[in-house]
């Protein structure tokens, strides 16, 4: 059972209501939410379950665009 969004989601929704027409790549987005330089696979795998469960629940028009048979830093619309 689900308790509402946690401090990773809680964190996305505050930099997207900042920044609603911003383009940020998925490394960008874990250095604001975690405060790092180097961002490890850790973080890049919470912020994308993170930017999931957004879109899915309160952000419909959430997008996120990935390059195929690339792992390089995703674009989050």
């Amino acid at each position: 059972m689900s308790r509402g969004p946690g401090r990773i989601e809680t964190k996305l929704l505050q930099l997207f209501a900042r920044r609603p027409s911003a383009i940020l790549t998925t490394a960008e987005i874990c250095r604001h939410i975690y405060g790092v330089r180097h961002v490890d696979k850790k973080h890049r795998v919470a912020v994308l379950r993170a930017l999931k469960r957004l879109a899915s629940r309160s952000m419909p028009t959430l997008w996120r665009m990935v390059q195929r048979h690339e792992r390089s830093d995703d674009p989050v619309v």
